[in-house]
């Protein structure tokens, strides 16, 4: 982390104390205090705001994790030590935080961040996705034919009208079917989808496309997804279309798109296949390949 970082997630973090101990906020994770820590209204308890981020993404998203999960988390944004984007949207949705506030922590996360790779065409910190469905159609020839994703967009600035998605070598059409309208940018090779109503800061949308796979173009294993962006909450569902040709198992491997942290190492998993069908949730991608390969 180099100074410029170091000194806005230090900033960032006297706000988000601040707004901890008002009123408001403190009403909502003083209730998940242990029964055994006295209520002080100088100290805030990273165990009990964990928990209530942990109750409110369960209660937005349907997602179940443990508070441990996000302890770590708090502890380092109220440190000063480190926050990445999605981390101040679950401050923001738990306690809902002043917008200009967040704002503020926003433009400050927002010039202490190191540019990272890929930033120009898959980076932007005008919105952030939240939720994350990917539906992959497998047809009898063991191919890839067709994706349907359901993403949850979430707006960081007052009026965003729209967003911009790279254009891959192995897809052949892309059809928004809700949420808005899409066009084809052939200068900058991008797709862009416009909402169909601008989003106010924070507030929240779903798009939902189908990708149809160009099945001429080399494909990476059996199917491989690309993530750039951070993103929590990752739905993954695929549906092999002749269950008869359906493999017993699967092995999914998660592979850094660029080695610009040393956070995310290669890691493989084996997934069952039932009646052609197979499902499983990563809570949090960011610069990573998800590759599907037929299990040996």
């Amino acid at each position: 982390m180099n100074e410029t970082t170091q000194q806005a997630a230090q900033q960032i973090a006297t706000l988000l104390a601040a707004e901890l101990k008002t009123e408001k906020c403190r009403k909502i994770w003083a209730q998940y205090l242990p029964a055994n820590i006295p209520d002080d209204t100088s100290v805030i308890s990273y165990r009990a705001v964990a928990r209530a981020l942990a109750h409110t993404e369960h209660a937005r998203y349907g997602t179940s994790s443990q508070p441990n999960r996000y302890k770590d988390r708090v502890r380092r944004a109220l440190l000063g030590q480190s926050i990445t984007v999605e981390t101040l949207h679950l401050f923001a949705d738990c306690f809902g935080m002043d917008s200009s506030t967040v704002r503020t922590m926003a433009e400050l996360l927002t010039s202490g961040t190191e540019t990272p790779v890929y930033s120009s065409t898959t980076t932007n910190l005008r919105y952030s996705i939240t939720t994350s469905f990917y539906d992959i159609y497998i047809d009898r020839n063991l191919k890839p034919r067709k994706l349907i994703c359901s993403l949850v967009l979430r707006s960081l600035q007052p009026e965003l009208d729209g967003v911009w998605a790279p254009q891959s070598p192995d897809i052949s059409d892309i059809e928004l079917l809700q949420g808005g309208s899409d066009t084809f940018d052939a200068t900058r090779n991008m797709w862009h989808f416009l909402f169909d109503y601008p989003l106010a800061e924070m507030e929240s949308t779903e798009l939902v496309y189908a990708i149809t796979v160009d099945q001429s173009a080399e494909q990476v294993g059996l199917a491989s997804l690309r993530c750039y962006l951070e993103r929590e909450n990752c739905f993954f569902r695929l549906h092999f279309e002749c269950e008869e040709s359906a493999p017993d198992q699967l092995k999914v491997i998660r592979r850094p798109v660029a080695e610009d942290t040393g956070e995310c190492r290669e890691q493989t998993f084996l997934l069952d296949v039932h009646h052609g069908r197979a499902s499983f949730h990563l809570p949090l991608v960011r610069n990573e390949q998800i590759i599907f390969e037929i299990a040996p």
